[in-house]
Order: structure tokens, then sequence, then C-alpha cells
């Protein structure tokens, strides 16, 4: 039976670490981060072993350090199947804290289901850069769809690898991540038209270029614009609605929202 569980938004990885590690306990620790799993086994309180997919050791341990949702569960008395981890507690939070810091200021590409974009004007042709087998190999993945551990599956390389080859890729203004979003996520193209359609009503033609450039305010696309954000989207069109005229048009579209769901 597990002895410990909990919510990593709750609790960090390393302050789950350093429990285990000061109970001085055996077993194993599992994690579910949405489609992802992984596993880490102690030995008296040491980290012996982790793996999540294909990655095992502290590159499994850094990778699973990045999750800060999902949930936990420790199952005492599990023996590790292997060993791959031979460090005290210590130098393994202090390497885990080294190795974030280094990729520090890329933190929204250390998202394995960030999606790798190129930028506007990029070209990956461009002869005079120099680049790695590996960030060729990578700039030809990019889509515009496929996530990161998407590539790095098709590719058989580590998500470190991919992290990293994409830090260089942004530093050389080639490439920016956006979050992924699945369906369930993104609001219907029809409620987009409605919102759209209503809010020509009430102030005319130039309606598409302000709620393009409100959408663009609110850092997303009308293409793929999450449901989450239709209250902020109706309440920053509202403002561009004559006063008289306001409460009415939120109205409206809260009603045309609630039609959707929301």
């Amino acid at each position: 039976m597990p002895v410990i569980t909990g919510n990593l938004a709750d609790i960090k990885l390393i302050d789950i670490l350093e429990l285990i590690h000061h109970s001085r306990l055996t077993g194993k620790l599992e994690l579910n981060h949405g489609e992802d799993k992984g596993e880490i086994y102690f030995s008296k309180g040491n980290v012996v072993h982790a793996v999540t997919g294909s990655v095992e050791g502290k590159d499994a341990l850094f990778l699973m350090y990045l999750w800060n949702e999902g949930t936990f569960e420790f199952s005492p008395n599990v023996e590790a199947p292997k060993t791959t981890i031979n460090e005290d507690i210590e130098s393994i939070i202090l390497d885990l804290s080294v190795k974030l810091d280094e990729l520090q200021d890329i933190k929204e590409a250390l998202d394995p289901f960030a999606v790798p974009v190129f930028t506007e004007g990029a070209s990956a042709a461009n002869e005079e850069l120099k680049l790695s087998a590996t960030e060729w190999k990578i700039l030809a993945q990019i889509d515009g769809k496929s996530r990161i551990k998407d590539i790095a599956a098709k590719l058989g390389i580590s998500e470190i690898e991919v992290f990293k080859a994409i830090k260089r890729l942004i530093s050389l203004g080639l490439v920016k991540v956006q979050k992924f979003r699945s369906p369930d996520e993104v609001a219907d193209k029809r409620l987009m038209d409605e919102i759209m359609k209503k809010f020509t009503e009430y102030i005319g033609p130039i309606s598409g270029i302000i709620m393009s450039e409100k959408i663009m305010q609110l850092g997303e696309k009308e293409s793929a614009f999450p449901k989450n954000k239709i209250p902020q989207l109706i309440e920053l069109l509202a403002q561009e609605v004559p006063e008289e005229s306001r409460a009415k048009f939120k109205k409206e579209l809260a009603e045309i929202a609630s039609k959707y769901g929301l």
C-alpha cells in the first residue's frame, strides 16, 4: 500500500526526495504527468534509479523535476530493478538546480508538451548557419504541430538534448516555442465567428482589425484561442463598444458563449 500520495502542484519533487531521504525509506515513487509516467527508486533514502519513457538515470530525474503538476505515490519495500544513480541526495539536488539554471532563460521551452515553431522570417536554409547534426535534424522536424517530446521520440534522443538544441535555436532567432493545446482546450471556430459577427454589429467593419489586436494582446492566435480566455476577450472587446451599449453587448456575448458550454 502506498504510504505517501499527493499532487505535484502542491509539493515539489525536491521536497519529496528530501522527505524520503530523511525518512531513510526503501521503495518506489511513481509519478504521473498527463500522458507521461515516471518511477524513482530509493534504497534506505538514497535515489538509486529513475526512469521515464526511454530515459533513465539523472536525465530522467531532471525531466520529472520539470513536472509542476500531476500525481505521485510512494510504495515502500520495492527494490530497484537496476542502479543508474550513485550520488548522495545533496549532489543530486545541486546538479538538478544547476541544470535548470543553465536553461532558465528558455523556461517556457522546458515542457515536453511545448511546440517549437519557426519565427517569422526565419530560414533554416541559411548557408551561414553553423548547426550541429542534431540541431539540423530537430529543425527538420518542426512543423508547428510536433511537441518537444514527439521530436525526441521520433529522433530517438533525450528530451534534454532537444531542450538544449531548442535553446540555441532560440538564441539564433530561428525558433520560438508555444504552449500545446489539445482540441478540447481550444474555442470552437463557430464561437469565434459568432463573437466576430456580434462585435461587427456594434462597431462596424473595423471589428476584424480590433478583434485581432485584442487576441494578440492576450498572447494568442484566433486559430487556437483557448476557451478559458473567452471571458477576457469579451471584456477587452466590450471596452471598444459605446458605453451605453456595453452591458447589452456583454450579455449577448455571454449568451453566445453559454451555447458552447462556457
